[in-house]
Formats: C-alpha cells, sequence, structure tokens
C-alpha cells in the first residue's frame, strides 16, 4: 500500500521520493566534504601566518 502511495505521488508530481533521498545524501556529503576543505586551509593559513 505504501508503495502504491509513493508511486501515485510520483506520478501527479513528477517527482520520485527516492532519487531526491539519494540527491539529498550526496548534497550533504558534498557539504561535509567542503567543510572539512575549508577547515583545512584556515588551519594551513593560520600556520603560515603563525611563521611570518
Amino acid at each position: 500500500m505504501l508503495s502504491r502511495a509513493q508511486e501515485s505521488l510520483s506520478d501527479i508530481t513528477g517527482i520520485n521520493l527516492d532519487e531526491e533521498m539519494a540527491h539529498l545524501l550526496d548534497l550533504e556529503r558534498s557539504y561535509q566534504a567542503s567543510s572539512k576543505l575549508i577547515s583545512t586551509i584556515g588551519e594551513m593559513i593560520d600556520s603560515i601566518l603563525q611563521i611570518v
């Protein structure tokens, strides 16, 4: 029954919830990676400024 409801919603709205959840998870991982990269660059800049 749940799968029928999801299929009906997908047919009406054109939105596939499984695909959307996969996109959200990809976006979350990208955000986490970007955040880590920015933190690492910030630490590198701090290290360089301490040397100078």
